[in-house]
């Protein structure tokens, strides 16, 4: 199952984290995982590229954090 988590403080957002797998299909073919990964990468692109937010971020296997 995926989990999203947004972090906000005083109203504001602050981060987000976006964990696990669709368990659609089996590791490497899953095109569930691979559209929330999309989509969750293109926000991170957004906000550190072209808002120029200053974000730390970790991407791994099953995990996109962003703070």
């Amino acid at each position: 199952m995926v989990h999203v988590v947004v972090y906000r403080q005083e109203g504001l957002l602050r981060g987000f984290n976006v964990t696990g797998h669709a368990d659609y299909d089996v590791y490497g073919s899953d095109i569930v995982c691979a559209g929330i990964s999309a989509v969750a990468q293109t926000i991170l692109i957004g906000l550190v590229e072209h808002a120029q937010v200053k974000a730390s971020f970790v991407i791994e296997p099953g995990n996109l954090q962003c703070l």
